[in-house]
């Protein structure tokens, strides 16, 4: 499931990982894009943080929820997701009727925290596999830091 939906393609042709140093005053803050962990696996943290300073800011933007223990292990400070949709088919009151991820189901949606790790897991605004959202709002996310 999942596959269907990209072209064609073998990792080394893939931008991913993406990284982005954002400095000010001496200062830098680096954003870590990895790929879809949950059907590709073609995520690859040695590869994104191999020129990434040990000590650096770091926040870490990536497609599931699923590598928020590796993510606190390497020292993110934060952590953007998505994937879940929130459940998209849900229960009066906002309780996923299906959530299709690897994680516990408090990193699903919303903010969150793993030992020093901040999280965000964003019910998004589009959809997956059908065109419906019943008792979960869709959502678009600023994120000030």
């Amino acid at each position: 499931m999942g596959r269907e939906y990209v072209p064609s393609a073998t990792a080394k042709s893939w931008r991913v990982p993406e990284i982005l140093a954002l400095t000010a005053q001496d200062e830098a803050l680096w954003l870590i894009g990895l790929d879809d962990a949950h059907f590709y696996g073609l995520h690859n943290f040695d590869r994104a943080l191999r020129d990434t300073p040990a000590h650096a800011a770091k926040i870490l933007l990536v497609h599931s929820p699923e590598l928020i223990p590796e993510a606190a292990a390497l020292g993110f400070g934060l952590y953007l997701t998505g994937h879940t949709h929130a459940g998209q088919l849900c229960l009066p009151g906002g309780l996923p009727l299906l959530l299709n991820v690897r994680c516990a189901r408090r990193y699903t949606a919303g903010s969150w925290q793993f030992d020093r790790l901040r999280g965000y897991t964003s019910a998004g605004c589009g959809s997956s596999g059908i065109f419906a959202r019943f008792f979960c709002p869709p959502e678009i996310v600023i994120h000030t830091v």
